[in-house]
């Protein structure tokens, strides 16, 4: 959360260890719960320029690099952005993936089912709007702290 609020890396916020006997500091400790949240979180790209196509879970449920990692391979640029691969013509998204080599067999197969997956998605021109977090469990998207405890006691049953 402070991540995205900021555009600060993590480890901007995460403090020094602490001395004596308290072993492990705050950021830590919560740093501990960031895979458990992000099952319950993805990302609304807004404008597209901040969040990674590869990397960051803006189609929810999913991580396109783990989703289809032969294709993320092939990647010119394993860190671009949304903005830097798709490019708005009208109402409809072109998708551009710019890949090393080409694919054959099983790879191609798997980059075919991407752009299946992307050719479906509704990819309104958010110029002006930032990206945003959306919480899942919640249907207007917004995070809550009892929500959050919801989700995370379920997911320990």
């Amino acid at each position: 959360m402070i991540e995205l609020k900021y555009r600060n890396p993590l480890s901007v916020w995460q403090t020094t260890r602490a001395r004596g006997g308290f072993s492990q500091s705050v950021w830590e400790n919560i740093s501990k719960g960031y895979d458990s949240f992000w099952n319950f979180a993805s990302l609304d790209p807004g404008n597209n320029t901040e969040v990674s196509f590869w990397h960051d879970k803006w189609i929810p449920g999913r991580v396109l690099a783990t989703s289809y990692p032969r294709v993320a391979a092939a990647a010119a640029d394993p860190e671009a952005k949304i903005s830097d691969l798709a490019s708005h013509n009208g109402e409809s998204v072109i998708w551009s993936l710019n890949l090393n080599f080409v694919l054959r067999g099983g790879a191609e197969s798997e980059r075919l089912d991407l752009i299946h997956l992307l050719s479906s998605l509704e990819m309104i021109d958010k110029a002006c709007r930032p990206c945003r977090l959306i919480w899942n469990p919640d249907m207007n998207g917004n995070f809550s702290v009892s929500s959050c405890y919801k989700m995370l006691m379920q997911e320990e049953v």
